[in-house]
């Protein structure tokens, strides 16, 4: 198993620390957010096409680079005027917001920029101490806008020659940029990918308290919440029921918290997922400054319209939650191992047992009670409309949360913005078929089979594919439409591109902790066909 996938990373030497940051610093200019403006879209590349990283020290000269250097000789008042113009701005924040607001504390960083740009550093200084002490009442030391106020002063000691100090606020920042949540919402809490999330959370971040959205509490304690609100950390999970078309719901959900693992939820009727995204961002925008955190569950543009919605989120998110107040991450998702297995709560896997017990007889009849212990699982019978040699792309569904706790809780693993494609492999039915065979063969020869199996020997696997008329028949209404449709689209090609060895080979490597479906098999999988064998 991987054990030890998510281990922090490890500290660099002190020197190397000091003279990276003075490096860093000297070139820093970059102007603070301010709340009080309205954000504008940013433009975006090709959906599929993720920003490539620029290099810190380019960005931030380019950000830093002097307007004087164009100013004429009929010009020499301007920068005055832009101090005056700045300080004006400043006193109209503070009159409107009070001075224990983070409008307040931006006013002060942008006014520390001008004086910093004109070499009165000291001045400088005291703007940023101000924004800084205001930032770290308002939002505490873990927010990204205090971790960027520590960096302005430690630019300001650098172009004052004193490193020390320089590489003491760089590190602070880093430190401040590093600090977990306290608070973290979780949506959909009560799916594979919510409850994988929250169990991943509570393992990296094991103070942290945890809100989960479900549309009923009841159910949610009684479902696949139940192991985590019944154990050691069941205190610190907290059930708020509501929906994401509640938005009095998502404000209790979303109330303190610094972090958000944001869900959406595919039921092919019209605008209704689309709505509900936009809710929630809508959401996360009136929470206010505290909460910069985003991990939202997206996928991979297709151009089949009604697939491309978390698609079409994803670019919503990216111009209402720019990266210079929110740091938002992308986990684009594929087809799930698990639904061979399960969705949607119903079992899709058949299970034939060896023998029957007689229900009707009464518990002292040995015999039944014989009959009873000898029963085995002895065929287990996968499918799905593509044919056995047709490989796709798929990864675990709790990967998902797996990742998006990673993100929440090691916000240095991605960059704001960051788009990271989740891939186990290309997987056929047939190598579905091996992978289970395989395991158990393993776990009987370490005499760890489970109870429920008969041996390897008497045990058959199978996989067949199934008539896309069959799935419109089974699943009434526009949903089965729609999903018939989409395995067309994948059975004509429509796929090959993006599940193309090359991209695949493109995604191990960027996201390696994802699960191949053998060790998902192993790992999970196993257990949880054995789970819904067990199921009346």
């Amino acid at each position: 198993k991987k054990e030890n996938w998510m281990k922090p990373e490890g500290k660099l030497a002190a020197a190397a620390v000091a003279l990276l940051a003075l490096a860093w610093l000297l070139v820093s200019q970059s102007a603070p957010y301010n709340y009080a403006a309205t954000p504008q879209p940013l433009q975006q590349p090709q959906q599929q096409q993720p920003k490539p990283k620029p290099q810190a020290a380019e960005a931030d000269t380019a950000s830093s680079s002097p307007s004087s250097s164009t100013t004429s000789s009929a010009s020499q008042h301007e920068p005055q005027q832009a101090v005056r113009t700045v300080q004006q701005e400043l006193e109209a924040v503070r009159a409107r917001v009070g001075d224990e607001h983070a409008d307040t504390a931006a006013a002060h960083n942008q006014l520390g920029h001008v004086l910093q740009g004109q070499a009165e550093l000291e001045a400088a200084l005291e703007h940023f101490q101000q924004a800084l002490a205001i930032y770290q009442t308002v939002l505490g030391d873990s927010h990204s806008l205090t971790a960027e106020t520590y960096r302005h002063i430690g630019a300001v000691y650098a172009a004052q020659g004193q490193s020390e100090l320089a590489a003491q606020y760089a590190t602070k920042g880093r430190a401040a940029a590093l600090r977990p949540p306290h608070v973290v919402a979780v949506v959909g809490a009560t799916g594979l990918q919510g409850h994988a999330c929250v169990r991943e959370l509570l393992r990296l971040l094991p103070e942290v308290q945890v809100r989960l959205l479900t549309r009923n509490a009841t159910a949610a304690r009684a479902g696949l919440l139940a192991d985590l609100l019944q154990g050691d950390h069941g205190a610190q999970l907290t059930l708020v029921e509501g929906s994401l078309e509640d938005a009095a719901a998502l404000d209790r959900l979303l109330q303190d918290a610094e972090a958000v693992f944001a869900v959406t939820f595919s039921d092919f009727e019209a605008g209704r997922e689309l709505a509900s995204g936009q809710a929630l961002v809508q959401a996360i925008q009136r929470a206010g400054p505290r909460l910069t955190r985003v991990v939202f569950s997206s996928g991979t543009r297709t151009g089949l319209d009604f697939l491309d919605v978390k698609a079409d989120l994803e670019d919503h998110f990216r111009s209402a939650l720019p990266g210079h107040s929110h740091h938002v991450v992308f986990v684009r998702s594929s087809l799930f191992f698990e639904n061979l297995v399960v969705k949607g709560g119903r079992p899709r896997v058949v299970c034939e047992w060896s023998t029957t017990a007689d229900t009707a007889a009464p518990a002292a009849n040995a015999a039944a009670l014989a009959a009873e212990a000898s029963r085995c699982v002895r065929r287990i019978a996968f499918a799905s409309p593509f044919p056995p040699d047709f490989a796709v792309v798929m990864h675990s569904a709790r990967d998902v949360g797996r990742i998006a706790a990673m993100a929440l809780a090691r916000p240095l693993r991605f960059a704001p913005g960051d788009a990271v494609r989740l891939v186990g492999g290309r997987v056929a039915g047939r190598d579905y078929v091996q992978a289970f065979h395989t395991a158990i063969a393993q776990r009987a020869a370490a005499g760890e089979l489970p109870a429920d199996l008969c041996s390897p020997e008497q045990l058959q696997i199978e996989y067949s594919d199934i008539d896309l008329a069959v799935i419109e028949t089974m699943i009434p209404g526009t949903a089965g439409q729609k999903i018939a449709e989409m395995y067309r689209f994948y059975l004509q090609g429509g796929m090959a591109e993006l599940d193309s060895e090359e991209q695949v080979e493109l995604a191990r490597r960027a996201l390696p902790e994802a699960l191949t479906l053998e060790e998902w098999v192993e790992q999970e999988g196993l257990q949880l066909v054995v789970d819904q064998c067990r199921r009346p």
